[in-house]
């Protein structure tokens, strides 16, 4: 009403007045626009739609950019089994390819060489244990009692030859004996201090060998034969060779290098040393894939980036891991030349990825190819593609947009917004169930014409009633002119 009571004043304050058929019209027409006024009005701010606009549906974000490769499917974590001990197979119970359970049998060890072993161990046992009593025990040893009899033996043999000398030397000097028989016994007494210095000699040796530091070494070399014994017992129980992770057996059992090419390639006869690789399994829930890419494209792969597996064998089947290795060096830097123009390198790159936790049968089949796809770009942050006309930015990072659902009114939504790109910007704050409303012109567009104040103390027309009443009157003129 306060719009119409503006609009009698602006018929009223040019020129004289009205004509009674003109006030007649003009009450009439006055009428028709309070009653569009009063409709406009009474609609809610939501459900007004600038002229000119559309409806656009929320689009997802932009797939981001992949980089395809191929590879060679095998295992992360691959366990090599060593024979224990020196001997032939007896029995492969499994063969390569084979999936295999923790603790399933692979082969079985022949035990005829093992046991000539512990044989040969046992009486190294019994020797140094002999040799270790010895030691600990020397001075109440019987080659110590006969070494210090000897000794007492040679002292009294050699006090009778200094004795008998002394007898002879006084009888010399009397002249009762000849020159010969006292040398004699001078010789006799040289010999029995020889004697006695060799069975001291004995003694001293018997003392040196068992001190100590020989009782410790002889002690330490009985155990360590006891651990040779214990170890070569032990490996008895090593004869039957079991998976120690469950798996797929990738080599199982020794093979003969002479064996003519195409033949039976079974074990089953073949001699395995100590040490030597005679069976591997590898975890298939752990796999990695193989993999290169040409120079063009190596630069584009990091380390960490997300990439898809699709075993080309198992269709359907995607693994998700990640690149955790790419080379630095090309795959045949030792051997290219430099000088080659046409040359293309190829950089080696590995993808990891858990399998899912399913059936052995849905597992990847190893040595098998498969297509890599390597995401390039990609942003955690991402959100809903909207066109830029449709967000008015209110503070920095947000902005407003007029959305709608099916079935549901136009509503307001305060978006958190994300990067712009040629498609559109990234927001927060919708579904893909919204439409957006893009305006083809703004505000200031829709109005058009001149403006005019409105008197001290009073309220313009809304622009809605304002362009009502300029389409209505704009081919008659001014109101003046009736």
């Amino acid at each position: 009403m306060r719009d119409f009571g503006f609009f009698l004043q602006r018929l009223t304050r040019y020129g004289r007045p009205a004509r009674p058929p003109v006030i007649m019209a003009g009450v009439v027409i006055a009428v028709v626009l309070v009653s569009l006024a009063a409709a406009a009005l009474s609609k809610t701010p939501g459900n007004i739609e600038p002229r000119g606009s559309s409806w656009v549906a929320v689009q997802p974000p932009a797939a981001a950019r992949e980089l395809l490769a191929q590879g060679v499917i095998d295992g992360q974590v691959r366990v090599d089994i060593v024979a224990a001990f020196e001997g032939v197979v007896k029995s492969v119970s499994v063969e390569a390819g084979d999936a295999v359970a923790k603790d399933a049998v692979l082969l079985e060890l022949g035990t005829s060489t093992l046991h000539s072993q512990i044989l040969e161990a046992r009486a190294a046992v019994l020797k140094s244990e002999q040799a270790s009593n010895e030691a600990r025990n020397w001075k109440t040893g019987s080659a110590y009692r006969v070494a210090l009899r000897q000794v007492t033996s040679d002292q009294l043999n050699e006090a009778e030859a200094q004795r008998k000398l002394t007898d002879t030397q006084r009888l010399f000097d009397q002249g009762i004996v000849a020159r010969d028989e006292l040398q004699q016994s001078m010789q006799a007494v040289q010999s029995a201090k020889s004697q006695l210095a060799n069975s001291l000699e004995s003694v001293a040796q018997i003392e040196e060998k068992y001190s100590s530091s020989a009782v410790t070494l002889a002690e330490l070399e009985h155990a360590a034969q006891q651990a040779k014994l214990a170890k070569l017992q032990a490996h008895l129980q090593a004869t039957v060779v079991r998976a120690p992770i469950a798996g797929v057996v990738t080599m199982v059992g020794p093979r003969n290098p002479e064996a003519f090419p195409g033949s039976d390639a079974s074990a089953v006869g073949n001699k395995a040393s100590e040490g030597a690789l005679i069976a591997r399994v590898v975890d298939t829930t752990k796999i990695r894939v193989i993999g290169s890419v040409v120079e063009a494209s190596v630069g584009l792969v990091k380390v960490g980036q997300r990439a898809r597996i699709s075993p080309v064998s198992q269709p359907g089947l995607v693994f998700q891991g990640r690149v955790s290795r790419v080379s630095a060096l090309p795959l045949d830097a030792g051997s290219f030349n430099p000088f080659d123009e046409r040359r293309t390198a190829k950089f080696q790159i590995v993808v990891e990825a858990d399998a899912p936790k399913q059936a052995v049968a849905t597992l990847p089949r190893l040595g098998t190819n498969a297509e890599i796809a390597i995401i390039l770009e990609e942003d955690a942050e991402a959100g809903l593609l909207v066109p830029l006309a449709a967000v008015q930015p209110t503070k920095s990072g947000e902005g407003q947009v007029l959305a709608r659902r099916v079935g549901q009114p136009p509503r307001p939504v305060v978006v958190k917004l994300g990067a712009t790109t040629a498609q559109g910007v990234h927001v927060h704050g919708l579904t893909l169930n919204d439409e957006v409303n893009v305006s083809a012109t703004d505000s200031s567009e829709l109005g058009g014409g001149e403006t005019v104040d409105a008197p001290a103390g009073e309220e313009m027309p809304s622009e809605g009633l304002r362009g009502t009443l300029r389409n209505l009157f704009s081919g008659g003129g001014s109101p003046a002119s009736n």
